[in-house]
């Protein structure tokens, strides 16, 4: 059986540094996000407006990074994995709080297990 990857996505919405680590609150775009994950990237999403209508968006890598998950923490309940949809505060290990930005979104590639 070929491996299989799946991607994750998750946007910034509040920059906490925390104990050398930090916490960034926000959604999870695409998923499931588990605890162990590395994010790799950082985007500026670009809404494109045309004909009255936001009509898709376009993105831009803003920087490199490796950011592992090291908590999960939603409804004041610590988690092994979160879900698309899902609103959570992730501790991240790795980066400082000057790689993130408000309103960009986190991107990893994670192989699934076997």
């Amino acid at each position: 059986m070929p491996d299989e990857w799946r991607w994750i996505e998750f946007t910034v919405e509040r920059i906490t540094p925390f104990e050398g680590d930090v916490l960034i609150a926000g959604r999870v775009l695409t998923g499931p996000i588990r605890l162990g994950d590395v994010f790799e990237e950082v985007f500026q999403v670009e809404h494109q407006r045309v004909d009255e209508a936001f009509d898709g968006s376009s993105r831009k890598s803003l920087r490199a990074m490796e950011a592992r998950v090291m908590g999960i923490r939603a409804y004041r309940t610590e988690l092994d994995e979160i879900h698309g949809g899902m609103t959570c505060e992730l501790r991240l290990t790795g980066a400082s709080p000057a790689d993130f930005a408000l309103k960009t979104v986190l991107v990893g590639e994670m192989l699934r297990p076997q």
